[in-house]
């Protein structure tokens, strides 16, 4: 697992620096909320029907700092759920430079005799590794699983919105999950604060 994902990694991170700077913008919009409510409620009309619904939606929002624009959280049947793309921004603003490594790659056979995961699941692995101001690091192997039944849901039994990620790319999700996963072990002390769900464990995932 050395040198798992380390392409894929830098990807995110440029990615990652990218929304930094655009959140500079639309942290401006976020506290308009004459400006920003109408922003909410056309790109989820069905979850944000209701401007109490998009004003709740919002206050979540400026309270824990995430911008919906950029995908660190959406709302779905009423509840806002943080993304991955959340957990990774608020690492890199709470505990700037400390993330060094978030590398993920599929379980190899070993792994699913090992951990006693059927055959017919899928899991993934991530190995995260940070690094505290003092010069000492900290490295951990965490692991998540997609089912088999989750990967057999249809969009129509979800109204067309759910899971689209799970029966579309279930590799891809289970890699995501065990990133979650990861950092919200590794940066507890920065995370705990946050008191919300994650997307990538929802039971229904809604359209990013």
């Amino acid at each position: 697992y050395a040198a798992m994902g380390a392409h894929r990694y830098l990807k995110e991170e440029q990615v990652t620096k990218q929304g930094q700077n655009q959140t500079q913008t639309t942290a401006v919009v976020l506290k308009d909320e004459k400006q920003a409510l109408p922003m909410l409620m056309a790109k989820w009309p069905r979850d944000l029907a209701k401007p109490e619904a998009a004003r709740e939606f919002l206050m979540v929002c400026n309270t824990y700092g995430l911008d919906p624009f950029l995908g660190h959280i959406v709302p779905y049947q009423g509840r806002p759920y943080i993304c991955e793309e959340g957990w990774r921004y608020k690492v890199d603003t709470e505990s700037p430079g400390q993330l060094i490594a978030l590398e993920a790659a599929m379980a190899e056979d070993a792994d699913y005799e090992r951990r006693r995961v059927n055959k017919d699941d899928l899991l993934a692995c991530v190995i995260i590794t940070r690094k505290y101001p003092t010069g000492a690091t900290r490295t951990e192997r965490h692991w998540a699983i997609v089912f088999k039944r989750e990967m057999e849901q249809r969009g129509q039994e979800l109204e067309g919105r759910g899971a689209r990620y799970i029966t579309l790319d279930p590799a891809y999700m289970a890699e995501k999950r065990a990133k979650v996963r990861a950092l919200r072990a590794v940066f507890a002390d920065v995370l705990t604060a946050i008191r919300l769900p994650s997307l990538e464990f929802a039971g229904a995932l809604a359209a990013l």
